[in-house]
């Protein structure tokens, strides 16, 4: 009987035992373990002044980390300085970094002196992907003393902190009483009723990949019962089961939102025609439409453009000599794409089509009339190189890649103007601007130079031998209407020339031929 009693005994403790243990792991989130951060490593402060702000900021930014007691500092332990930047792009170097100071967060500003003042962003990276859990930074900022710019460093780590999916996390549980890593310094006092929650779900940025927005679940509700600087003691109201509220879970101060309550009809029911309920004009403002939030363009942009201007075309026979065409108003259709691959890398592809018809000015030679078909086409890599920290703001381009430019005319014999094929390696350097920030208008200027260019001829040649030409100037100005959608001028200029030497197939050799080009257009540029 004894030993039945015992046997009983053992049995209900197992079952007791795994209960718990499936209570303690039903509630538990792998994402809110990744966002459980209880040490931070401090990267050098990166400048682009020859580190004059670098060991002071570091310093203080280390010292802030420090004196706010939520969480340990390890120090750094690489050798070189790495930017946020290279962090932003190789989550794994994060990781390793993380691994060798058995920290779970890493924290890196950089700072960038500019002509309209400085600049300075703040990033915090966690997480077992090394991924950028939040990120802010101080525009043009006027003071350069060190003093200054270290309130501004504590500012940013303030509003790093508050970025974040929760306020603090729990320490420690005794029976029913908690202790919670932070107090005063983040608002906590007594009497407070907070939520135990924990993550189940995070949404990134499609393209920089820090923290939008989470998903919680509540685990409980605490009240706060005595508050240090940087410490608070709770009791447990209330949990969804027994021991579910424990160490490394988050707490965040319970807000409601308030509404005005509107009137509604007196009718029971929905109104059948909303724009005619008496809260329209405040629901729904003088021209309702449906509202959807709309993300900021972080993928690329496509330009659309139509442009008018002079097309001539000119060709020196050797015994005719110069014979030339032109057209004053010459349509073009304009076509852009840009990707942008990281903040600093984009491809881009150009096509800009031409038709014109031509005066056959030639003595003797026919059609009097010549129809004209010319293509550009240009795909270029390249590099941005931002002049200060917002990717909006003023920046030089440098790009690499390859032109072609391809001309159809209409034979004549004899032969007045030849169809022509030119093509180059080409290197070129961008630069834009914003006007101001009041003011939504950027202007921008971008200058090629074409390596070692080549010209072909159809259907007769003007020589035996041949050497090219090839250049393009573009300025531009696109004033932002909305925040996917631009307005677009542009002033192009191109000019494609060959030079001759020998006997060609065409009944009379030449010494050189061209295209220049001037095109106003005007269009749209869509941001995605």
């Amino acid at each position: 009987m004894n030993f039945y009693l015992a046997f009983m005994v053992f049995t209900a403790t197992l079952c007791l035992a795994h209960q718990s243990l499936a209570q303690a792991t039903s509630f538990k989130s792998s994402l809110d373990e990744e966002l459980t951060i209880k040490g931070v490593v401090v990267a050098p402060v990166v400048d682009n002044v020859s580190n004059i702000y670098s060991m002071p900021l570091t310093n203080q930014l280390r010292a802030i980390a420090e004196s706010n007691k939520q969480w340990s500092v390890s120090d750094w332990p690489e050798n070189r300085r790495i930017t946020p930047e290279e962090l932003e792009e190789k989550p794994t170097l994060v990781q390793q970094i993380l691994q060798r100071t058995n920290s779970q967060g890493l924290l890196i500003a950089r700072l960038s002196k500019g002509p309209r003042g400085i600049s300075l962003k703040l990033n915090l990276f966690s997480g077992k992907e090394g991924l950028l859990t939040a990120q802010d930074s101080i525009e043009d900022f006027q003071g350069f003393e060190v003093a200054d710019l270290r309130v501004q460093l504590e500012t940013l780590y303030k509003r790093i902190l508050n970025k974040l999916p929760f306020q603090g996390q729990i320490l420690s549980r005794r029976a029913n009483l908690l202790t919670i890593n932070v107090g005063q310094s983040v608002g906590f006092k007594e009497g407070d009723v907070l939520n135990v929650v924990q993550i189940i779900k995070i949404n990134r940025h499609p393209k920089f990949k820090f923290i939008v927005s989470t998903e919680k679940e509540i685990l409980g509700r605490i009240v706060i019962t005595k508050t240090d600087d940087y410490l608070s003691f709770a009791n447990i109201e209330m949990e969804r089961d027994t021991n579910v509220i424990q160490p490394n879970q988050k707490v965040l101060a319970i807000e409601f939102k308030t509404y005005t309550s509107p009137e509604v009809p007196a009718t029971p029911g929905l109104a059948k025609d909303l724009a005619q309920r008496p809260d329209a004009p405040i629901a729904f403002g003088d021209k309702p439409g449906p509202w959807l939030p709309r993300s900021a363009p972080t993928f690329g942009k496509v330009a659309l453009l139509f442009g008018l201007g002079p097309y001539s075309i000119n060709n020196t026979l050797n015994t005719a000599g110069a014979v030339e065409s032109r057209q004053t108003l010459t349509p073009s259709l304009n076509l852009e794409s840009e990707m942008w691959i990281t903040q600093q890398w984009f491809a881009s592809l150009e096509l800009r089509q031409f038709l014109a018809s031509m005066k056959n000015d030639l003595a003797g030679s026919g059609p009097s009339q010549l129809n004209l078909n010319s293509l550009q086409t240009s795909l270029h890599f390249g590099y941005n190189v931002l002049l200060g920290e917002d990717f909006w703001g003023p920046k030089m381009q440098i790009f690499l890649g390859q032109t072609s430019f391809k001309s159809t005319i209409d034979q004549s014999s004899p032969t007045a103007f030849t169809s022509m094929s030119f093509s180059s390696m080409s290197l070129g350097l961008g630069m834009s601007f914003p006007v101001s920030d009041e003011f939504p208008l950027t202007l921008a200027g971008k200058l090629k130079y074409f390596w070692n260019p080549s010209v072909s001829e159809s259907p007769v040649t003007s020589g035996s031998s041949s050497s090219a030409r090839m250049g393009q100037f573009n300025v531009s100005g696109t004033y932002r209407l909305k925040q996917h959608l631009n307005l677009r001028g542009d002033l192009n200029y191109d000019l494609y020339s060959a030079s001759f030497s020998g006997l060609g197939t065409r009944s009379d050799s030449a010494s050189s031929a061209s295209h220049k080009i001037t095109t106003i257009g005007a269009g749209f540029e869509y941001l995605f």
